[in-house]
């Protein structure tokens, strides 16, 4: 089922974000959205309307694929400057606090 739910969310991402940020898969199941010059309140908001907008679609086979039967999405944000300064912390960072949300409690912004 995560074959035919992946093209669908990858839609609903690109859907979601500024036509100057740009969306790229990390590994199985996680992407990396970059959104320039957004400082981190920005991108909490929008961290927030992505989400909010994954939990409104209704994607293929999600009540037979997913745990709580919905797609949701945990989000680790970290900025650039703010959190981190160069690519590689600001990476490392990012995806740090995305295990501390999908730890904590799943389907959320986590920011650093």
């Amino acid at each position: 089922m995560g074959d035919l739910l992946l093209p669908q969310l990858v839609i609903v991402i690109s859907s979601n974000v500024r036509s100057m940020d740009m969306v790229y898969r990390y590994g199985g199941e996680e992407f990396v959205i970059l959104l320039p010059a957004a400082k981190k309140g920005i991108a909490i908001l929008a961290s927030e309307r992505l989400r909010a907008a994954v939990i409104k679609e209704k994607f293929t086979g999600e009540e037979f694929s997913q745990p709580e039967k919905k797609v949701t999405v945990s989000i680790g944000l970290a900025t650039y400057t703010e959190d981190a300064v160069d690519g590689k912390t600001l990476t490392e960072t990012a995806d740090r606090v995305l295990y501390n949300a999908k730890k904590d409690e799943r389907n959320r912004v986590s920011p650093f």
